[in-house]
């Protein structure tokens, strides 16, 4: 049968400029950490941190079936590399993307 274009992947990027790839668009806010000074103007004992929302973009149609196969390959990085006690769910991650990559347009 016909096969179909690979899922819609977007490019985000953190408040510290990192990017990764994510199949959602709008991300859950993360705290910032902010540097804090103690009284003497030293280093403070407490953390404190602000509320950043990620900020994401799609990639381009034409980019997808790359940004699928670098996904592809971060997630068999992590299976690889990755602690023990996340190997199930990043076993679960390459087995997904790898089915994309295969049964997409991306796989022809």
């Amino acid at each position: 049968g016909d096969r179909l274009p690979p899922p819609t992947l977007f490019e985000c990027r953190t408040f510290d400029n990192d990017r990764y790839l994510s199949d959602k668009g709008d991300q859950p806010d993360r705290c910032a950490p902010l540097q804090t000074v103690g009284v003497n103007g030293g280093p403070s004992a407490g953390a404190a941190c602000q509320m950043v929302t990620d900020q994401c973009q799609r990639v381009a149609d034409g980019a997808l079936c790359d940004s699928w196969r670098q996904r592809l390959r971060q997630a068999e990085s992590q299976l690889r590399f990755g602690p023990a006690d996340q190997r199930a769910g990043a076993q679960a991650d390459v087995e997904r993307m790898g089915r994309i990559v295969r049964e997409s347009t991306c796989g022809q």
